[in-house]
């Protein structure tokens, strides 16, 4: 072969090479390219959806607009009192999780309105209520069980909770109690709010009124600073009282208190000694409609 026709056919060989590399660089450009676009139009469907998403929820909150209206006789309403919520083995503070959940069910169905604790605050104070049926679910002693079986079902139906913590007990990790990240992710819901439960579940009615106000106050102070909330509301480990309690509760700043006596509560005498209704295991759903309606 001659010279010439080695170049003339190296020159041709280059052509088509460069050819076939614009070529293969032009098809992987626009595969990159659909690519791109279709990434583009699935987040561009995603955030529609997640528009439509925030929509319907704005709708949502809109019709679940509440009015509160003032009644002119004396308001009174159950206040729910559990515990642990757990297979109870004979123990009468542990409600079995799936009985936890039907008798929430029922509240739901029944159209009943769940209060927070600075919803049940206004019922007292102000006489007004946000429903016709209106109850307020509380839990003792801060159970991990709380988290794990009760959120889910207040989830599930929607309803609110309030979840009276022993400060001393979170704040060493104690083993069967709540660990602080469960604590604000169920704040951070809007379904649960906390109450104090004093700093170590000590009987306030045998401590001299100074260690009294000491449980209450270091107990408030805590929740307030690590929940960065303002704690309105006291519960009594074992519902024990007497009359330096109600003063200490209000000196440290809470605007209610509850106790473990059993009936209605009502601000007739007061609203640092109020009522409650205590939820045992094994009860039917009859038997439980009967604590909400005949106390």
């Amino acid at each position: 072969m001659s010279k010439g026709k080695i170049i003339l056919w190296t020159l041709v060989a280059l052509v088509l090479v460069t050819g076939i590399g614009f070529a293969c660089k032009k098809y992987a450009d626009n595969q990159h390219q659909k690519q791109v676009a279709k990434i583009t139009a699935m987040e561009k469907k995603a955030s529609q959806k997640a528009n439509k998403t925030n929509k319907q929820a704005k709708t949502s909150s809109k019709k679940a607009k509440v009015t509160w209206v003032k009644e002119a006789k004396r308001v009174s309403f159950p206040i729910l009192m559990y515990h642990s919520i757990s297979e109870s083995n004979g123990n009468t503070l542990r409600v079995p999780a799936d009985e936890f959940d039907q008798e929430m069910k029922w509240l739901k169905d029944h159209h009943y309105y769940t209060l927070s604790d600075k919803e049940a605050y206004r019922v007292l104070s102000k006489n007004e209520v946000p429903a016709k049926k209106i109850v307020w679910i509380t839990l003792d002693d801060g159970y991990r069980d709380n988290y794990t079986s009760a959120f889910p079902a207040l989830k599930k139906y929607h309803l609110k909770a309030t979840i009276n913590l022993i400060t001393d007990q979170i704040k060493n990790g104690q083993a069967n109690k709540l660990t602080m990240d469960q604590i604000k992710e169920m704040q951070a819901s809007g379904l649960v709010s906390f109450g104090s439960h004093t700093v170590s579940h000590s009987d306030l009615a045998a401590l001299s009124p100074s260690a009294q106000y000491d449980e209450l106050k270091q107990s408030r102070t805590w929740l307030n600073k690590n929940l960065h909330q303002n704690t309105i509301y006291a519960c009594y480990p074992a519902g024990k009282h007497n009359a330096d309690t109600l003063a200490a509760t209000k000196r440290a700043g809470y605007k209610l208190a509850t106790t473990t006596i059993p009936g209605l509560a009502n601000n007739e005498g007061g609203l640092y000694g109020l009522s409650r209704v205590r939820v045992e295991p094994n009860l039917s759903l009859s038997g439980f409609q009967s604590l909400l309606e005949n106390n």
